[in-house]
């Protein structure tokens, strides 16, 4: 009988995606109740046996310094891993309340401060450490040779070029005179016969879409803003290259199976570097000018087939 595991990771959409090999290679090993947030939840549903939103029901309890009686959604599992920051106990005190009978492990969301490793290698070594069957070699192995959410279903045509020149944190993006440069360079001077040109914004660049849609008016491009779960994966699954920083959508579409070129500044690209057999990443130390140089050569290079 497999054991039953209630899995705690509230999380930004990186953060759930990170969870995806672990989550893969526990794949007929455990019954997984993951507890984490949306829009991430959706995207890894189909490899657990079932989700569950944090901010619904009551498992925002876990934070009170003294738990509360009546019980969480769930009331009992053989085997309780969170990631989170708990400086003071709390949660690992609400936990045993709420689960006098099942271990519990509660690790730290990220890996420590100096530790060069990838986020989902670390998410894998701590369910090791909890006791779960996966092997994390193999697993993160997987995660760089399949794609973890490609499906098996043909997808057709891959003719768009999409650019998501935003991310939740600032201090990742590039300025956004810099991507409409590399738009201009790709779908409106030397756009390959046939290809589509898209901007992907999300709500962190609401008070620039008017800016992007107004520099992009003259040419055959298209903003898309904030599209809904499924919207925003069948678009992805029709690139034939998509460019843009460390975000939750570069993630998805490395996960995708995209031919995925992502820039990172500001964060760490051994410990984030998007999962996916298809993923260029370039770091953004060198001068800008050389940096926009190789970007549109990775670019090229893909959209004519050879890269």
């Amino acid at each position: 009988m497999f054991p039953d595991v209630l899995l705690i990771r509230p999380g930004a959409i990186g953060d759930t995606l990170m969870l995806l090999p672990a989550l893969v290679g526990l794949s007929g090993q455990a019954t997984v109740t993951l507890v984490g947030r949306q829009p991430g939840l959706g995207f890894v549903q189909e490899h657990v046996h079932r989700v569950m939103d944090f901010e619904e029901a009551r498992w925002h309890r876990l934070f009170l310094k003294k738990p509360e009686g009546r019980p969480l959604p769930v009331s009992s599992t053989d085997l309780v891993v969170g990631f989170f920051t708990d400086a003071d106990g709390s949660i690992r005190r609400n936990l045993k309340y709420y689960f006098p009978r099942a271990p519990r492990f509660v690790f730290p969301s990220l890996p420590p401060e100096g530790v060069s490793v990838h986020v989902a290698r670390y998410l894998c070594d701590c369910l090791v450490r909890a006791g779960l069957p996966i092997n994390a070699d193999k697993s993160m192995e997987a995660a760089s040779r399949i794609a973890l959410l490609g499906g098996s279903e043909p997808v057709g045509r891959r003719d768009w070029i999409l650019i998501h020149p935003g991310s939740g944190d600032p201090r990742k993006n590039h300025p956004p005179e810099f991507w409409l440069e590399v738009f201009a360079s790709l779908c409106d001077r030397e756009i390959p016969r046939g290809f589509r040109c898209g901007l992907l914004l999300g709500p962190a660049e609401e008070r620039l879409c008017a800016h992007f849609q107004g520099k992009i008016q003259s040419t055959k491009g298209v903003v898309h803003f904030c599209p809904e779960k499924d919207e925003l994966t069948a678009l992805l699954r029709k690139a034939a290259i998509y460019l843009g920083h460390d975000s939750g959508v570069t993630h998805l579409a490395g996960l995708l199976g995209i031919p995925t070129v992502v820039l990172f500044k500001g964060s760490d690209v051994v410990r984030w570097r998007p999962l996916g057999p298809r993923v260029h990443a370039m770091e953004a130390a060198m001068d800008s000018a050389l940096l926009f140089r190789k970007l549109l050569e990775a670019s090229r290079s893909i959209l004519s087939g050879s890269g």
